[in-house]
C-alpha cells in the first residue's frame, strides 16, 4: 500500500489525523521523508486564529517545498486560515485542499471523513506497481522470444517443404532466403515490436555484396560425377554388347545385332544417369536444406537476442518523476 506522511506545525493535531486516517486502504504515518512517502498530507491552522495567523508565511512555503518534491501535496486547512499566502499556494497546481472549520478542528469525524474521501484515490503504491510491471515486463519478453521462434521454425519448415527451384532445377537458396527473412520480419512486427537489422543473407557477404552460394559435395567433386558418367557408358555398353552377340548369335546377322545394341545401350545410359542425375539432385537438396536451417538459425537467434520489447516499468518509472501539471482540487 501507499505510505502517506502527515506533517504539520502542531504535533497534537497531527497524530490525531494519522489516527482518524487509519483503515484506509494507504499506510498513514506521521513525518515520513519524501524517501519514504509516497504522498504528504499538511494540517496547517488550529481553533486559534491568532496562531494561525502567525505561521501562515512559513506554512505556504513548506507546503510549496512538498509540492516540489512530491509532486502533489494535500492541505488540510482551516477556513479561517485560506488567507494570504495559503490561499495563493491553495490555488496552484498540485496543491489538493481540504477543508476544515476552526470550531470543529481537523481531527473531527466530519474533517477526517472529507479528507479520507479526498486522499482515497490520490496515491498508489508505486513500489507495487513497478514490481508488478517488472514481471509483466519481464513474461512479455519471453512470450514474444517464444513467439518468433515458433514462427521462425514453421516458415522454415513450410519453404523447406516446398523449396522454391532455381533456372538449374536446384534450390534457389537465394531466393528461399530472402522470402524467410521478409516473412520473419511480418513475424517480429506482429508481436508489437521493431525489427532489428538483419545480417548478410544467404549469397552475400558482411558487406551485402553477392558472393557464391555453396554447393554441395557431390557438385564439388566434378572427377567423381566424370568417374561415374564413365561408368555408366561402360555398363551401357556392355549391355548392348551383349545384347547385339546375342542377336548375332541367334540369327547370324551381325548388322541386325548392331542395330539391336545400340538402342539398348542409349537406353541403358539414359536410364543410368537419370538415376544418378536424380540421387545427385536429391543430395544437393538435403544439402541445401541442411544449410538453409543452419543459417536460418543463426538469423533467428541474433533477431531473438536483439529484440527490444517495450517495457512498462520504464515508463511508469519516468511517469512518477514528472512533476504535476494538474490543477489544485478542492473539497
Amino acid at each position: 500500500m501507499a505510505v502517506v506522511s502527515v506533517i504539520g506545525p502542531d504535533v497534537r493535531l497531527v497524530g490525531a489525523v494519522v489516527v482518524g486516517l487509519r483503515g484506509s486502504r494507504h499506510r498513514v504515518v506521521t513525518g515520513a521523508g519524501p524517501s519514504d512517502a509516497d504522498g504528504v498530507i499538511a494540517v496547517v491552522g488550529t481553533s486559534q486564529q491568532d496562531a494561525v495567523s502567525a505561521g501562515q508565511g512559513d506554512d505556504a512555503q513548506v507546503v510549496r517545498a512538498v509540492r516540489d518534491a512530491m509532486g502533489l501535496c494535500v492541505l488540510h486547512v482551516s477556513e479561517d486560515a485560506l488567507s494570504g499566502d495559503l490561499a495563493e499556494v491553495a490555488a496552484e497546481p498540485g496543491v489538493v485542499v481540504s477543508r476544515w472549520s476552526a470550531p470543529d478542528g481537523p481531527d473531527a469525524p466530519a474533517s477526517l471523513e472529507t479528507l479520507a474521501r479526498l486522499v482515497e484515490p490520490l496515491w498508489v503504491d508505486v513500489r507495487r506497481w513497478t514490481a508488478d510491471a517488472r514481471r509483466a515486463d519481464a513474461d512479455r519478453a519471453d512470450r514474444v522470444r517464444i513467439a518468433v521462434r515458433l514462427a521462425a521454425e514453421r516458415l522454415a519448415t513450410e519453404l523447406l517443404a516446398d523449396p522454391v527451384a532455381g533456372r538449374s532445377g536446384r534450390t534457389d537458396m537465394t531466393e528461399m532466403d530472402r522470402i524467410f527473412r521478409a516473412r520473419l520480419t511480418v513475424a517480429v512486427l506482429e508481436q508489437g515490436v521493431e525489427m532489428p537489422s538483419l545480417g548478410p543473407g544467404v549469397g552475400e557477404d558482411a558487406a551485402g555484396a553477392d558472393r557464391a552460394v555453396p554447393v554441395s559435395a557431390s557438385n564439388r567433386a566434378s572427377g567423381k560425377i566424370d568417374g561415374v558418367t564413365a561408368l555408366t557408358g561402360v555398363a551401357a555398353l556392355g549391355a548392348g554388347a551383349a545384347v547385339g552377340a546375342a542377336v548375332t548369335r541367334t540369327i547370324g546377322a551381325p548388322l541386325l545385332g548392331v542395330v539391336a545394341g545400340v538402342p539398348v545401350a542409349l537406353v541403358t545410359f539414359l536410364l543410368r544417369w537419370r538415376t544418378h542425375r536424380s540421387a545427385r539432385r536429391t543430395q544437393d537438396a538435403a544439402a541445401a536444406a541442411a544449410l538453409l536451417r543452419r543459417h536460418w538459425a543463426a538469423t533467428v537467434t541474433d533477431v531473438v537476442s536483439r529484440l527490444s520489447v517495450p517495457t512498462i516499468a520504464d515508463t511508469l518509472a519516468d511517469f512518477n518523476t514528472r512533476p504535476a501539471t494538474g490543477q489544485a482540487v478542492t473539497a
